[in-house]
C-alpha cells in the first residue's frame, strides 16, 4: 500500500483501513533515521555523538535497552553494517507497539485522542 510514517498509518487508520504493508521502517534506518516517541531522529547527526540517552526513553526493545544514541551514532558513523539491523530492529518494534497502541484505544474509543497525541509529537519536529 506504500503507507509510511506513523503520520500516514494513523491517517488510514482513521479512515478506516484495517491493513498495511511498508517498508519505510527499515529504509528509513538505513538511513539513519528512527522513529520515537517523540518523533523522527536522524541519529547520524553530531548532537548524539555523545548522547548516552536510549534511542527511545519510552521504548523497551533490545537496542533501546542495550545501546546508547552516542553508540548507534559511532557505529553509522564507521559504517558498521550491523547498526542498520539495529535500527531496522527499532523502527519495526516502535510500529508493532504503534499498532498494538492504536488498537487498544480503538477498543477504548479513545482513538481520536490518542491521534492527536501522536501526531503533535511527530509535528513539532
Amino acid at each position: 500500500m506504500g503507507v509510511g510514517t506513523p503520520l500516514d498509518i494513523l491517517e488510514a487508520v482513521a479512515k478506516g483501513v484495517d491493513c498495511c504493508d511498508s517498508i519505510f521502517p527499515t529504509r528509513k534506518a538505513r538511513e539513519g533515521l528512527v522513529f520515537t516517541s517523540t518523533g523522527q531522529h536522524e541519529i547520524t547527526r553530531t548532537a548524539y555523538a555523545y548522547d548516552s540517552k536510549a534511542l527511545d526513553q519510552a521504548c523497551t526493545c533490545y537496542v533501546c535497552t542495550t545501546f546508547s544514541r552516542a553508540y548507534l551514532h559511532h557505529l553509522l558513523k564507521v559504517n558498521e553494517y550491523t547498526v542498520h539491523r539495529y535500527l531496522s530492529y527499532h523502527n519495526l518494534h516502535f510500529m508493532t507497539r504503534l499498532m498494538e497502541e492504536i488498537r487498544e484505544t480503538i477498543k477504548k474509543d479513545e482513538f481520536l485522542d490518542y491521534k492527536k497525541d501522536v501526531e503533535k509529537n511527530w509535528k513539532k519536529k
